[in-house]
């Protein structure tokens, strides 16, 4: 899951009855969130919740196609342009 960029692995090191132990946490990266909105029962989340997962992966499509436009050689104002077209 990490290596697809659903989960974000963290390792923090602690100290545990005079020895010194590594302790692995996992949290949802951005795409995970998009992935738990998925599973999730509507109900489960808040209005705010959806929309801040919502707004991250709008941010990473956004990232994902100004990286590809520059691959492409795609011209970023006329995309911009479509954008606000889009929005109206």
């Amino acid at each position: 899951m990490t290596n697809l960029g659903v989960l974000i692995e963290n390792m923090e090191k602690m100290e545990k009855d005079g020895r010194i132990v590594w302790v692995k946490a996992y949290q949802l990266s951005d795409m995970g969130k998009w992935f738990a909105l998925l599973l999730a029962e509507e109900k489960e989340l808040s209005q705010r919740e959806k929309a801040e997962i919502f707004q991250n992966i709008f941010k990473i499509y956004i990232r994902w196609v100004k990286d590809l436009s520059e691959k492409l050689h795609v011209n970023k104002e006329l995309l911009e342009k479509i954008f606000i077209e889009e929005m109206k």
